[in-house]
């Protein structure tokens, strides 16, 4: 059982870094309201850019417009990328009741951590900051561990990036691939829109040099139809 005090020391520890790292929050927070930052961005290691996810259903559906087209540097099915003060916000359209629901539904631990933006009060922006169990053993461990993904394809992609980074210890992470895979096996894909939308899940940017001739194939992809099954 984990010691309520360690955690509350965690949590500040946590609120003091990100809101240190964000301290344009307030104008995301005038031009969309609370909001959710979740992922690599609390961690210790300084990160390259913020995702940003919606507090209710639907509310990042005109934010090109409220952050400005000039900020807009690209906009996909799933976020639209922004520069805000020079650093890269990402407004992730992915949406859960709650930021333990979204922590949980996170494929690595070592990402499931995150926090409440909200009007200042007392001086704080932050209302609330959560972390899963997994979370803790990750940071613990120094190194991270696939927990199950509702979107497995886009898993064994984003596990290269944390092998990379040396998320992993040694050859730790071939038991997480085989996990992956056997999670694509039972979860199997129902029809042919079920698999476009496993497809979207993927983060292209993680194809690099690669990733204009990986979206030239997706684009094609979407335009075929499927081939009717015979009676």
């Amino acid at each position: 059982m984990i010691d309520t005090k360690f955690e509350e020391e965690i949590s500040v520890q946590l609120a003091q870094r990100i809101e240190a790292r964000m301290p344009f929050a307030q104008k995301i927070y005038d031009a969309v309201g609370s909001f959710y930052v979740a992922g690599n961005s609390l961690n210790e290691e300084a990160p390259n850019d913020f995702d940003i996810y919606p507090v209710w259903r639907n509310q990042f559906d005109d934010v090109r417009s409220k952050i400005g087209e000039d900020n807009v540097v690209c906009v996909t099915k799933n976020a639209v990328t922004a520069k805000i003060d020079g650093r890269t916000v990402q407004f992730c359209n992915y949406f859960k009741p709650s930021l333990e629901e979204l922590l949980k539904s996170f494929d690595f631990a070592h990402v499931q951590v995150g926090a409440r933006f909200t009007k200042a009060l007392n001086g704080s922006p932050i209302s609330h900051v959560d972390f899963t169990p997994d979370w803790l053993v990750a940071k613990s461990t120094g190194q991270t561990f696939y927990t199950h993904s509702e979107y497995p394809i886009s898993s064994l992609v984003r596990i290269n990036k944390y092998i990379k980074r040396g998320n992993y210890i040694g050859k730790s992470y071939i038991r997480d691939v085989i996990r992956i895979l056997t999670d694509i096996l039972n979860r199997g894909i129902e029809d042919y829109e079920d698999f476009k939308d496993q497809l979207d899940a993927i983060d292209l940017g993680l194809f690099g040099e690669d990733a204009s001739t990986v979206i030239g194939l997706f684009h094609a992809f979407q335009h075929v139809k499927p081939t009717p099954t015979a009676e």
